[in-house]
């Protein structure tokens, strides 16, 4: 990897093109081989398909190969990639989710690989909401341990710090958040959702992850969390038909002891709660107040910034 690759990322990340993904991802994430995949043509097909200067050509060999080697994922990752080359963006979103469903629960670097690649699919499709939710989640794989190379990481920062600017400087609107309660609903598109979903498959809840945050041992609203919430009581309401609970949860810093950290983490919850029901009676019987203490940081490391990331409060939709 070197530094001109690197460039590239940061200086057109809404124009993610396909040096881009052959300088970042493929080195780090794709063989020359497809290690999975025992069917000799699929594998002659994928590595034709690597060196291929046609996309349309490289599209057709790789489609070939994934359907002998469906559950590959080298192969399933370089279509993915070819579909973004190609500005299918929807195609590639459902190629790198079905990727996220092979047996890679044995590389959190794989995992995150994936997750950067949906961040940039994403952010081309403009939802930025999805692009925090797949930051997050490669947050949570370093929390626990996960490393990659150094040019993984800045490509990851670049558009996670652009993204962040963008939810700060350009407030979330309802109809985005209607967009994701929306997608939720359908089963088949749980992964493509705008907000996020639960990692657990097998639940129907939808998780709004987004910047409501306090000060450092307050749980008191700022201005710009009443803003925040402004926007998802409008899109909550919008969609309170399909709606049967709202789960307000909160979090902490690690700074102070567990037990006082669960009781203001409790605080916190009830805080939002109050604030939906005094705006929006109506759901008021669907909400649920809980707290998390510090149990569930998104960030680790002792630091302020590290801090202020985990004071905050989710959403979680039923």
């Amino acid at each position: 990897m070197n530094n001109q690759c690197i460039l590239k990322v940061s200086k057109s990340l809404n124009k993610f093109s396909a040096i881009v993904f052959g300088c970042t991802f493929l080195a780090i994430s794709t063989n020359s081989q497809a290690e999975s995949c025992n069917d000799a043509k699929a594998i002659e097909q994928y590595n034709t398909a690597i060196s291929a200067p046609d996309i349309t050509h490289k599209l057709e060999l790789l489609q070939q190969a994934t359907t002998a080697c469906s559950a590959t994922y080298e192969i399933l990752l370089e279509l993915g990639d070819a579909y973004f080359e190609n500005q299918q963006l929807d195609y590639a979103i459902n190629t790198y989710s079905r990727t996220l469903n092979r047996s890679i629960s044995d590389s959190q670097a794989k995992q995150a690989n994936i997750f950067m690649r949906l961040m940039y699919a994403y952010n081309s499709k403009a939802e930025r909401l999805t692009v925090n939710q797949y930051a997050r989640k490669i947050q949570l794989l370093k929390a626990n341990g996960m490393t990659w190379d150094m040019a993984s990481e800045q490509s990851y920062q670049a558009l996670y710090r652009k993204n962040k600017q963008q939810l700060t400087e350009v407030p979330v609107t309802a109809e985005e958040l209607k967009i994701g309660l929306n997608k939720a609903d359908e089963p088949s598109n749980r992964n493509l959702a705008v907000i996020g979903i639960d990692d657990d498959t097998s639940s129907s809840s939808v998780q709004i992850d987004m910047d409501i945050k306090f000060s450092s041992d307050s749980s008191s609203l700022t201005l710009a969390s009443k803003d925040t919430l402004n926007q998802i009581i409008n899109a909550l309401n919008s969609n309170s038909d399909s709606i049967e609970q709202i789960k307000v949860i909160g979090h902490t810093d690690s700074k102070g002891t567990n037990l006082y950290n669960q009781h203001l983490s409790e605080r916190r919850a009830r805080t939002v709660s109050n604030y939906i029901q005094e705006k929006t009676p109506s759901l008021y019987a669907r909400l649920i107040s809980l707290g998390m203490g510090e149990s569930e940081l998104i960030d680790t490391s002792n630091s302020e910034s590290a801090h202020a990331l985990n004071r905050r409060v989710v959403f979680q939709i039923e």
